[in-house]
């Protein structure tokens, strides 16, 4: 009985490998010889929307020219450590405007220009406190806490210098500027404090020098002046 199940499944599969041959075969045939091809990059299993593309996920096939969507790219190396923006089913063809690298800026996706270990908080600024609205994106601030002591002077302590701007808003009222909000980029050691800082004092942004020191991350400060 054993043997006959052996020969049974050896049948299925001569089978099946036969089948798919024969498909094979007529898909070649379906295509004139002369056909241009080229290559493109495909989605090689699903892939989840919010996912980080694997070489596993992915890889390049060849097609008729005509069937190859604009905005695809034939290497599917180049797609590797992309973010997926939308889903993928197996064998669709991945457009790049699909994906996103870090660093990327999108629409309403703020968290894509965001490298590992970034966080984004916003802080409220007016016309004087924003310096007069001539903060701007990809501008570096120093961030200040003013604090009024119980003997009725103000205390200025430096919190972080050279802070990322990453966005700018700002509100009108009959042409003239009137309010606006500062998002800032900060590392994981210095975000959960600083919103603790914005319940303590006034927080005020100092622009800094254009060409002050490069370094991207925020240095923590802590001098005081009265």
């Amino acid at each position: 009985m054993k043997k006959v199940y052996i020969i049974a499944a050896i049948f299925a599969i001569l089978t099946a490998f036969s089948i798919y041959r024969f498909a094979s075969y007529l898909e070649d045939k379906s295509l004139p010889e002369n056909v241009e091809r080229m290559n493109v990059a495909v989605a090689a299993t699903n892939i989840e929307k919010e996912t980080i593309i694997t070489a596993e996920m992915v890889k390049t096939i060849s097609l008729p020219k005509e069937s190859v969507m604009s905005g695809t790219t034939d290497n599917a190396a180049q797609l590797v450590g992309r973010l997926a923006v939308e889903s993928f089913v197996a064998h669709e063809q991945i457009l790049t405007s699909r994906t996103a690298a870090q660093g990327d800026q999108a629409q309403n996706h703020l968290s894509y220009e965001l490298e590992k270990g970034e966080y984004a908080v916003t802080l409220d600024v007016s016309v004087i406190t924003g310096t007069a609205g001539y903060i701007k994106e990809g501008d570096k601030v120093t961030l200040t806490m003013i604090k009024q002591k119980a003997d009725q002077t103000s205390e200025v302590t430096v919190l972080y210098k050279n802070v990322r701007v990453i966005r700018v808003s700002e509100s009108y009222s009959r042409n003239a500027l009137e309010y606006k909000t500062l998002t800032l980029v900060m590392p994981e050691k210095d975000i959960f404090n600083f919103i603790k800082y914005q319940e303590s004092g006034v927080i005020r942004p100092v622009l800094e020098s254009a060409f002050a020191s490069a370094d991207k991350d925020a240095v923590k400060g802590g001098k005081k002046s009265e």
